[in-house]
């Protein structure tokens, strides 16, 4: 785990870094033990307007965090002149969509949002993550232009859909490429 990348991603909202605390574990004074917790650090150095999208985002993610599981928790938030930052629960991986079953769960995921009466506004498969207790969302855009719940569950299904068969072609065409460069390196 120590060898994973500090950066986790980065997109028009700002950076987010794999952070981490040291957390003790046991009661007994002697035999403390110390395990690290990894939790992702979410970075905006800008102007005003980007401090208040930061703002934005979290307030709605807090929010909407009130109502299902399937949203990432965050902690508090901090912010000053020029920077704010805020603390999301446990690093995920990125959701794998290889398998029938896999996409089947994120489905699933984006379907428990919705029975909870929340919809994301941009369900792509690079905005949902695989944490130890399953898929859950991040990155819920500020503005959902449409009104209607029906037809924002609507666009959240198109959007994922769209994303997974773009990830699914794109890494057939990985394996495609993958294959013929073996095939060249075998038959020189």
């Amino acid at each position: 785990e120590i060898n994973q990348p500090c950066i986790l991603g980065a997109g028009i909202t700002g950076v987010v870094f794999r952070v981490t605390s040291d957390v003790k574990s046991s009661t007994h004074e002697l035999s403390k033990t110390h395990s690290i917790l990894w939790k992702a650090l979410k970075v905006v150095v800008g102007d005003d307007e980007a401090i208040k999208r930061l703002r934005g985002q979290w307030e709605l993610m807090t929010s909407v965090g009130k109502s299902t599981e399937r949203v990432v928790q965050l902690g508090a938030i901090y912010t000053d002149t020029g920077f704010g930052a805020y603390l999301m629960e446990e690093v995920g991986k990125p959701v794998e969509i290889d398998t029938a079953e896999q996409r089947k769960a994120l489905f699933m995921a984006l379907q428990d949002l919705h029975l909870n009466g929340v919809t994301h506004g941009d369900a792509r498969v690079s905005n949902a993550i695989f944490v130890s207790c399953g898929i859950k969302w991040i990155d819920f855009p500020l503005l959902n232009i449409y009104q209607i719940l029906s037809v924002k569950i609507e666009v959240d299904f198109r959007s994922l859909f769209r994303s997974v068969e773009f990830n699914k072609a794109r890494l057939n065409m990985y394996k495609h490429s993958l294959m013929i460069d073996t095939y060249k390196f075998m038959y020189r």
